[in-house]
């Protein structure tokens, strides 16, 4: 039931399982690997380089993923979708969230790597509680649209390094009967 590249580093498949762990060794997690996976816990290695499209797609039972600190590359898609995923911890390479990478998604909190240069299209970093704060850290460059689709955040601080930031990178939908809808304190 597992799948690897010849060379054994690109990991196309294997079984789930209440407890999923990807051998020491693996580099690369394919297209889709886990998609609709019902694990409840999962052991990444400190090889692994890259997760791909699709990768945790639709993991609705995970609830905590550790990034080894060798991830540099995410794909679009890749954790969307994981109704219950409620902490991430980044791996300080990662420069670029790709598209769509955590869409449908409520942390408990999220703590943005120092490294994090450009938030893609699509993301929602919404927060559990609506008294939420958000930093976004020193060396970002670019947010782009909808980065906090639908979220109720208290306040957000973008550095000064940000020079892209379209009209909507943020908004609420509208959750209640009167008054205007207003962005989050920056």
């Amino acid at each position: 039931g597992e799948v690897y590249s010849i060379d054994k580093k690109l990991l196309v498949q294997i079984p789930d399982a209440r407890h999923l762990v990807v051998k020491d060794g693996i580099e690369h997690i394919g297209i889709a690997a886990f998609a609709h996976y019902t694990f409840r816990t999962i052991q990444l290695p400190n090889t692994l380089k890259w997760i791909d499209a699709k990768a945790f797609y639709m993991c609705d039972k995970v609830t905590t993923i550790e990034m080894p600190q060798s991830v540099n590359c995410l794909g679009e898609w890749s954790f969307a979708y994981c109704d219950e995923l409620v902490n991430i911890t980044f791996s300080d390479a990662i420069e670029e969230i790709p598209a769509c990478c955590f869409c449908c998604l409520l942390f408990n909190s999220l703590n943005f790597p120092k490294s994090l240069k450009i938030i893609r299209s699509g993301n929602s970093f919404c927060y559990e509680g609506a008294e939420a704060d958000v930093i976004l850290p020193e060396g970002m460059e670019i947010v782009e649209s909808d980065a906090f689709d639908g979220c109720t955040i208290q306040s957000i601080y973008v550095p000064s390094s940000v020079y892209y930031m379209p009209k909507d990178w943020y908004y609420e939908y509208p959750c209640y009967e009167e008054g205007e809808l207003e962005q989050p304190r920056i």
